[in-house]
């Protein structure tokens, strides 16, 4: 049975967990630590944290989370000069907040890493092995597990800096058109990435939430993107 493209509820989720790790990025113990979140870019935290409340919903709002956990998600390049090992000890209320989100985060890839493993892939930034290995634990080990993940944070497309920039840019003066570009690259950097491994084939074959939206925008972006160059190499820099 063909199941429907993802509705309203799919994306209100996504954008929840993403308004959350902001939250946590322009926390000022983020600010004064960069290197509490993986793959931080320089300069990031800061100026999420500058946002207004409006424009870091807007932010929010893209196809996909802003977040992985780096077990899951496999190696990227190496992150920026100025991201690393955290300095100094976070403030406990920093702390307390990551828990909460992680437990919850964890719980919802978890769940959708069991229905529906292209959008896992695609929408949380999933590795193949990371979303099958995930699929298999209990309940309880995804509990475990979530009790020492904060470390594993790690800020998606961290290593595409220039795309985080793009985004900020978009949110700060509330553009809805640069957004809707960075939205199509987010899904088409998300699309490379399963495309590169040797068993990403079979997710794409499989029948999963996001078929329809793949579709579209590919699509209507294809062609802007090879003007551009691919995202992956168009946002190293």
């Amino acid at each position: 049975m063909r199941r429907k493209a993802p509705d309203s509820q799919f994306y209100a989720e996504i954008r929840e967990l993403n308004q959350q790790f902001l939250d946590l990025i322009a926390d000022p113990s983020a600010c004064r630590h960069p290197g509490l979140l993986q793959g931080l870019p320089v300069g990031i935290a800061e100026s999420v944290a500058s946002l207004s409340a409006e424009s870091r919903l807007f932010l929010a709002d893209v196809p996909g989370l802003l977040v992985e956990f780096a077990w899951l998600s496999g190696p990227v390049p190496a992150a920026d000069p100025g991201t690393g090992v955290a300095d100094g000890a976070p403030d406990p209320d920093w702390l307390a907040t990551a828990q909460v989100f992680v437990a919850g985060l964890m719980t919802y890839v978890w769940q959708l890493a069991r229905r529906d493993p292209f959008a896992s892939a695609l929408c949380l930034g999933l590795s193949v092995e990371g979303g099958r290995m995930l699929a298999t634990m209990s309940f309880t080990e995804v509990q475990r597990n979530a009790r020492h993940a904060i470390p594993a944070l790690r800020v998606r497309y961290g290593h595409h800096p220039r795309l985080w920039r793009e985004l900020l840019r978009a949110a700060r003066h509330l553009n809805p058109e640069q957004r809707d570009r960075c939205r199509a690259d987010l899904i088409s950097l998300g699309l490379a990435d399963i495309r590169h491994h040797p068993d990403g084939w079979r997710l794409e074959r499989a029948p999963c939430t996001m078929r329809r939206d793949v579709r579209a925008v590919t699509s209507e972006t294809d062609q802007d993107l090879s003007q551009r160059g691919s995202g992956a190499a168009g946002y190293r820099s």
